[in-house]
């Protein structure tokens, strides 16, 4: 087997089974008494127009909207629990997480937050609720950190693979000269 061949089949056990060329991510935040949903590529442009839809562990649907031109949509801040946050670009573009709503703390009588809503200030302040990476994590220093990586492995498994197949020529040669 040629090291061609066997430098294919290695890229074909290692590459992914999706490429996410132009990939789609989703963050949700709590703002006080809504849930701010933003939808995003890996470009860090916005997903504009991408359909979203929350439902419930049940699955029954929560809340629907649409992104605006940032790629953001928000929705009011439904009862304490977790629920799923789908994001749907079109062309493939389709973004999944799950969000937890924590449960509200009492509210101490005689006192209001600053936008009078049920939630403490500790909480007014933008909290991410959603599972997986952040907007952050996809499009920031670490996305590039990343692929420079991958490609250094890449290099390196093609570089090993050179060398195996060159002293394997090389002993042959010698084989046969003897």
């Amino acid at each position: 087997m040629s090291s061609r061949s066997l430098i294919a089949m290695a890229f074909l056990l290692v590459l992914p089974s999706a490429a996410l060329a132009h990939g789609i991510g989703v963050e949700a935040k709590l703002k006080g008494d809504r849930v701010a949903v933003e939808a995003f590529f890996d470009d860090d442009t916005p997903a504009a127009d991408a359909k979203v839809a929350v439902t419930a562990e049940d699955g029954k649907v929560v809340a629907e909207g649409k992104a605006d031109a940032k790629g953001m949509w928000s929705f009011p801040v439904p009862a304490p629990g977790k629920y799923k946050v789908v994001v749907d670009a079109g062309g493939g573009h389709l973004a999944k997480t799950t969000i937890t709503i924590p449960a509200r703390p009492a509210a101490v009588p005689g006192t209001t937050t600053p936008c009078g809503s049920s939630f403490p200030s500790s909480i007014e302040s933008e909290v991410i609720i959603s599972d997986g990476p952040t907007r952050a994590d996809r499009t920031g220093w670490r996305r590039w950190l990343m692929a420079g990586l991958g490609l250094s492995l890449i290099g390196l498994f093609t570089w090993g693979v050179r060398v195996v197949a060159r002293s394997k020529a090389r002993k042959q040669a010698t084989g046969v000269a003897q």
